[in-house]
């Protein structure tokens, strides 16, 4: 996994934006992801937003005096191919986390499945008339839904529109400096892109492809609550 994370692109587009790139080399299970997917869509069949969960994970680790431990890692079982996607997206969290000098002792991470329809996307941003409002933040939802604050978003794609004209905006990811400016990047295959969970981001469907974008998604907390000395 080392030589993995040192394979991750940097792209600083900013002096307030920077966001990471890398391959998973995982492209030859794209069949067992999509099959895995679906299980879940089916299983979800009362969504209508497009994003349907997958599995939330904390570690809160105690030694035997009661107090926290920084951990290396969240333990996942490899239950399914999904699972490996989860784990790299957490691992490659972890090693950024840890590269801009931070500590921790309490990791979250929640997971999702997005399927961005081609004809009549289904997520509620895709019909704000203000092309403004259709950013968002995952901040922002973490709050309103009360859950934990994520430190990294990332993004893992599994299937890409199969028809993507050139020169459009079909398929591209936007993103937003604090100042207001934006970027933007086609995705690919295979990639895992993680910014930060703050960065609003618009991500944009592809109306003549035949197919939907699938991508599994994930937030990652990281926190350190400070060991307290009791009298007891």
């Amino acid at each position: 996994m080392k030589n993995n994370m040192l394979n991750m692109d940097k792209h600083k587009l900013s002096d307030t934006l920077t966001i990471y790139k890398t391959k998973l080399n995982l492209k030859k299970f794209k069949n067992d992801f999509l099959n895995d997917c679906y299980k879940e869509i089916d299983r979800q069949q009362d969504i209508k937003t497009d994003a349907y969960a997958y599995k939330h994970y904390m570690k809160n680790r105690l030694n035997k005096n009661n107090k926290y431990e920084i951990s290396n890692s969240i333990e996942i079982r490899l239950i399914n191919k999904l699972d490996v996607i989860v784990k790299n997206g957490i691992d490659f969290s972890e090693y950024i986390c840890k590269s801009e000098g931070n500590d921790w002792n309490i990791i979250n991470s929640t997971c999702w499945i997005n399927r961005t329809r081609s004809i009549k996307p289904a997520q509620e941003t895709f019909h704000f008339k203000n092309r403004d409002d259709r950013f968002h933040t995952h901040t922002n939802i973490s709050e309103k839904l009360g859950e934990f604050y994520p430190n990294y978003t990332w993004v893992y794609y599994i299937e890409m529109p199969n028809i993507i004209r050139k020169n459009t905006d079909d398929a591209v990811l936007y993103f937003k400096s604090k100042d207001g400016s934006e970027y933007s990047i086609l995705p690919e295959e295979d990639d895992l892109i993680i910014i930060p969970g703050d960065v609003p981001h618009l991500p944009m469907n592809a109306p003549l492809a035949t197919n939907d974008r699938i991508v599994l998604a994930g937030n990652v907390g990281f926190e350190y609550i400070k060991n307290k000395e009791t009298l007891l």
